[in-house]
């Protein structure tokens, strides 16, 4: 699911279609894929991103598709060159400009990180930002917001996890946002709405995921979220989204293949402090689709 001004955005892998949809909840126009879609596409809708009156889908085989939001026509295909990674590289769309994070985890081919910048309309690269220190998960999450970007993450020299405040315009690096704490899966997922920067930590191998909220010109945390119970804490931070009012995460991870009847939950909360950081809604779901991700919302 993606989200940009009054369009809502959400793919269907089983058809391979995209389905725009009004703020208020009502359908405005499916988008089809025949002919476009590689036979053994299994991965279509991996990362979905909506801006500029665009669509952009990812497909492993397929490669990148683009689409006019308003009329649903087909503009082009753009493939990163390298984009080996099993679920498909990770998109953001600002204006008529595509993001592409392609991180080094590879099905069969171990690839350099990076992230990319191309013209949505035209599908000529801008420019190209390499992976600091030769990490394999730079790119794995992006998130963009008029001319700033956040991608996720590497390891710093003492083996702290970080993720990045890019200049969206020359793909410069302006800030990073380190973890406290080693290990715990900083920057799987991230969000960025005007001075606020959201990044989860699901922290897998322990179970005690958890987001925070930053400032981000100055870097500073300003509130964690975390479930209530320990039981709730795992895989907290898988995907998160923020909006001008409100910051998002889930507090469960996508359900494994294992999974009888797989159910999670999603928290919504108010403030962007730890004195007011409190749970405004809480929306139990089940049957959530393994490759399920959160794009920043509507404001």
């Amino acid at each position: 699911m993606a989200a940009d001004g009054d369009t809502i955005a959400v793919t269907v892998a089983n058809t391979c279609t995209i389905h725009l949809f009004e703020p208020s909840g009502d359908a405005r126009l499916v988008i089809r894929t025949d002919g476009l879609v590689d036979p053994d596409e299994c991965f279509f809708g991996a990362s979905l991103a909506v801006g500029g009156g665009r669509v952009a889908v990812v497909g492993v085989k397929s490669g990148i598709l683009v689409f006019d939001a308003e009329r649903g026509t087909f503009l082009r295909t753009i493939r990163p060159p390298g984009a080996f990674e099993e679920a498909g590289p990770r998109v953001a769309l600002v204006g008529r400009t595509l993001f592409v994070g392609v991180s080094g985890f590879a099905l069969f081919t171990d690839g350099p990180s990076r992230l990319l910048a191309f013209d949505a309309a035209t599908g000529r690269r801008h420019w190209r930002s390499g992976a600091p220190g030769g990490s394999k998960r730079f790119g794995s999450s992006v998130a963009a917001d008029g001319r700033w970007l956040v991608v996720g993450s590497w390891q710093d020299a003492r083996g702290r996890e970080a993720v990045a405040l890019l200049d969206a315009r020359t793909g410069r690096a302006r800030r990073v946002y380190r973890s406290r704490r080693r290990r715990s899966d900083f920057g799987f997922a991230v969000g960025i709405r005007g001075t606020r920067v959201l990044i989860g930590a699901p922290d897998f191998e322990r179970g005690r995921g958890r987001a925070y909220l930053f400032a981000r010109r100055s870097g500073v945390r300003l509130a964690t979220y975390r479930p209530a119970t320990s039981s709730a804490a795992g895989g907290a931070g898988f995907a998160v989204a923020t909006s001008s009012r409100w910051a998002r995460r889930t507090t469960a991870p996508a359900p494994s293949a294992s999974s009888r009847r797989p159910s999670s939950r999603v928290r919504a909360y108010s403030g962007s402090s730890p004195k007011c950081a409190r749970v405004m809604r809480s929306f139990r779901y089940s049957s959530v689709p393994r490759s399920s991700t959160m794009s920043p919302p509507v404001s």
